[in-house]
């Protein structure tokens, strides 16, 4: 039998959970405001959900409350912070808010996390060649971001010629034991 605080948050889950489809509800038809409201009653019911987080700051970040986007995006980053997508999602913003020290941070986890991550690939992109991106800072950051990430594939790619080794050695090892057995 579950404990009375349990129940309490497998309730309040299903309530996060209702409003949530009634926000998804409201940003199908285009209402944003009606789907904000619904998310942050979702966030109030289950505060620990990173999902929760993640859909308030997108919709914050659609209504341009940047700051507001900004602060669920690092509460769902430490509550999933090996999820690449969220740490990717955190340095978009934080690119679009200037905040290149952050932004430098949340790519290097995302990539970290997942080297292929595409959303973290777009940020790198999008920090390349974004019109307003005269910062030198941020062209270096960008130049830097796909460095590393190349080291890391080159790194793991220097590995396959020796595992090619490998297994053609053992392939001639138990040829070699079959025709001796043949012989």
């Amino acid at each position: 039998r579950a404990s009375p605080s349990s129940r309490s948050s497998e309730g309040d889950d299903d309530l996060a959970q209702g409003f949530l489809e009634l926000a998804d509800q409201c940003f199908n038809r285009g209402d944003m405001r009606a789907a904000r409201d619904h998310l942050e009653r979702a966030v109030d019911v289950a505060p620990d959900r990173a999902d929760l987080r993640v859909a308030l700051g997108n919709i914050e970040f659609q209504l341009d409350r940047r700051e507001e986007a900004h602060g669920h995006l690092v509460r769902a980053a430490e509550l999933s912070p090996a999820d690449a997508e969220i740490q990717a999602l955190l340095a978009s913003v934080c690119l679009n808010l200037q905040r290149v020290e952050e932004f430098e941070q949340a790519l290097t986890r995302a990539l970290k996390i997942n080297p292929k991550s595409q959303r973290a690939h777009k940020a790198v992109e999008w920090a390349r060649g974004r019109p307003g991106a005269e910062s030198d800072s941020e062209r270096a950051l960008a130049k830097r971001s796909v460095k590393e990430t190349h080291k890391a594939s080159a790194r793991r790619s220097r590995f396959i010629p020796i595992l090619l080794l490998i297994g053609l050695a053992c392939v001639v090892v138990v040829f070699a034991a079959w025709s001796v057995r043949k012989s």
